[in-house]
Formats: structure tokens, sequence, C-alpha cells
């Protein structure tokens, strides 16, 4: 039987997947727990066009979000308070290196983002990355006055 996935099932496909699956499984199981639908002529012709516009849509997202990545500099520098050994009372993260560059205009992901704790003045190289494409990122942590 052929039927419309209508939520991700592990071992059988995503959602809006056609599939062909056994009659018991679809009516006992699949079926009543609102799972999936009994494919119909029409609902494939829908599903085909829902699943074309969801990939428009994902490839515009990945197309705005390059953009924005490749509008991030090579340097920022982010001004923190120190005591007298040069330490930070409070570490620089990925939120604070998001908060600055939104500051600057550009709307960063924290998914592009490492799990950083810069905690010294300095000059320090961290990587973000937006899918395949990666940057190096030089962040200068230096006392404000």
């Amino acid at each position: 039987m052929e039927v419309v996935l209508l939520e991700d099932i592990k071992g059988l496909g995503t959602r809006g997947d056609v599939c062909v699956v056994r009659d018991g499984y679809a009516m006992n199981c699949l079926i009543p727990q609102k799972k999936a639908a009994e494919k119909t002529g029409e609902q494939g012709k829908n599903i085909a066009a829902q699943k074309a516009a969801q990939k428009e849509q994902h490839a515009e997202k990945i197309k705005k979000e390059s953009a924005i990545f490749e509008r991030i500099p090579s340097e920022i520098t982010i001004p923190a308070t120190v005591n007298e050994q040069d330490t930070l009372f409070q570490a620089v993260t990925a939120e604070t290196l998001i908060q600055h560059l939104k500051e600057q205009g550009i709307d960063a992901l924290v998914s592009w983002f490492p799990p950083v704790a810069i905690k010294e003045t300095g000059t320090h190289v961290i990587t973000i990355n937006c899918g395949d494409t990666k940057k190096p990122l030089t962040v200068t942590v230096a006392k404000s006055t």
C-alpha cells in the first residue's frame, strides 16, 4: 500500500515522502496513529508541489545565510573589562561575538560559531562555518577604558 508520511519515521522516510509499506503496517499502525495517510492520485500531485516549494525555500534560505556570512569581517575587536593581571572579569563567548556583530548590523547565527570562552586579552583566532564554508575570524580582546 502506498502511504504519504505525515511525520518523520526512522527507517522509513521523512515527512511528505510517499512510501510503499505492507497493508497491515499501514492499516494497524501508521494510519490510526496519524503518522501516515493513504495516497490518492490528487494527493500525490500536491505532495510533489510541496516538496519542490520546500526545496526552493531551503535553497533561498541558504543563499541568504551565505550572503550574511560573507559580510562578517575577518577581524573584530571586543572591548572588555580586565583586572590588574589582564584577565577578564567575564569571558568572551560566541554570544558576545554575535551581539557585537549585531551592533554592526550583521545578523550572525549561533550555529556558525564553535563553543568558545576567551578569558584573556590579546588576539585569538577561531574558525566559523556556515554549511560547507569555513572562515577564520581573528578576535582581539582589548582593555576597555
